[in-house]
C-alpha cells in the first residue's frame, strides 16, 4: 500500500473545510428562511440566553430550524423576537408601522410613507411588549397621525398591542374631516373586559363586540381588526382568536386621521400601547395566530 502523501492530505483538508463552509451556509440559509420576523441575535445575546450545552466559545452550536419551536424556545427564556417592517411585510402591504421606541415626539412611522405622529404626553419609552411602548395617563395623552386616510371602501387590517390599567377606555380611532368631527371608526374596551369595534356607516355605526373577559387589566393583549372590501365584512380578533365577522357597507365618509389613546366614545386610554401596524390587506386566521404568537408574553 502506498503511503498517503502530504499533498493529498492538504487537498483533502481543503475539501473538508470547503464542504463544512457550504454546510454552514445551507444551514444558515434554511434558518433565515424560517425567520420571518427578522430576529438578529448577537453572540452576546446568545451567550446570555442560549443554553451552555449548545454553545461553543460564546456562539450557538445548534440551530432550531422550526420557526414555531424557535419562537417557543426564546419566549421560555424571556427573549422575544422583535417585529420588523420586513417581517411584517411578509403578510401584506404595510401602510404604517409604529414601534413606539421614540424618546420624545414625533412618533415615527417605520415605513417610507412617513405617517409620523404628534404625542402630547410625557410617558415615552415605558415598558412595552417588545422593548419600549408609549404610555397614556388617561387625562389627555394621545398620539395624532394626520393625513392617514381610509377610503370609504378600503380594505385594511390594524394590529395593536396594549396594556390596560383601567377598562372602558378608547384605544384608537379614525375621524372624518368635519368641523367638529362627527364620525369615527375605531376600537375601545368595555367595563366587562370586552372590546368593541365601531365602523361609521350611513347614519350610525356597525359594531362587533368580543366576549366579556376577553381582556384584563395589567396584562398585554393584541387586538387585530379590519375590513375586507371584497366580502363587505368588518372583523375583529383578540389575542390570536379566529376572526368574528359582520356584514358592513362602506364608511359614511372618508376617515382622514388617526388618534391613538385619545377619547371619543368612553375616555382617554390608561396604560401602554406598543407595536401598532396598519396593512392594506385582510389577514387570514392563520396569519393572525402567527403574528400574535411571535409577540405574545
Amino acid at each position: 500500500m502506498q503511503p498517503v502523501s502530504n499533498e493529498f492530505n492538504i487537498v483533502r483538508e481543503s475539501q473538508d473545510i470547503s464542504l463544512t463552509a457550504k454546510k454552514i451556509e445551507l444551514i444558515l440559509g434554511n434558518y433565515a428562511s424560517h425567520n420571518r420576523f427578522g430576529v438578529t441575535i448577537s453572540s452576546t445575546t446568545a451567550a446570555a440566553n442560549y443554553p451552555a450545552s449548545k454553545m461553543i466559545d460564546g456562539y450557538r452550536s445548534e440551530l432550531d430550524h422550526d420557526k414555531d419551536g424557535y419562537v417557543d424556545y426564546w419566549k421560555s427564556t424571556g427573549f422575544k423576537p422583535a417585529y420588523t417592517l420586513a417581517g411584517l411585510e411578509a403578510y401584506g402591504t404595510v401602510k404604517a408601522f409604529w414601534q413606539f421606541e421614540d424618546a420624545a415626539t414625533p412618533i415615527l412611522d417605520e415605513t417610507a410613507n412617513n405617517y409620523d405622529g404628534t404625542y402630547n404626553g410625557a410617558l415615552c419609552q415605558q415598558a412595552g411588549i417588545i422593548t419600549f411602548g408609549l404610555g397614556f395617563d388617561g387625562v389627555d395623552d394621545e398620539s395624532t397621525h394626520a393625513n392617514l386616510e381610509v377610503a370609504v371602501d378600503e380594505t385594511f387590517t390594524v394590529m395593536l398591542w396594549f396594556y390596560p390599567t383601567v377598562l372602558s377606555r378608547d384605544l384608537m380611532h379614525w375621524q372624518d374631516a368635519g368641523a367638529p368631527q362627527s364620525w369615527a371608526t375605531g376600537i375601545f374596551s368595555n367595563t366587562d373586559g370586552s372590546v368593541t369595534y365601531h365602523r361609521a356607516v350611513g347614519g350610525g355605526w356597525n359594531s362587533i363586540t368580543s366576549a366579556a373577559g376577553a381582556i384584563t387589566i395589567n396584562n398585554w393583549h393584541c387586538v387585530i381588526w379590519g375590513y375586507n372590501a371584497t366580502t363587505s365584512k368588518m372583523w375583529l380578533s383578540i389575542d390570536g382568536a379566529a376572526k368574528t365577522e359582520l356584514a358592513s357597507g362602506n364608511l359614511y365618509t372618508v376617515q382622514t386621521h388617526i388618534r391613538i389613546g385619545s377619547s371619543w366614545w368612553v375616555g382617554f386610554f390608561v396604560g401602554q400601547i406598543d407595536e401598532t401596524c396598519m396593512f392594506s390587506d385582510t389577514l387570514t386566521d392563520s396569519e393572525i395566530v402567527d403574528i400574535y404568537s411571535a409577540g405574545a408574553p
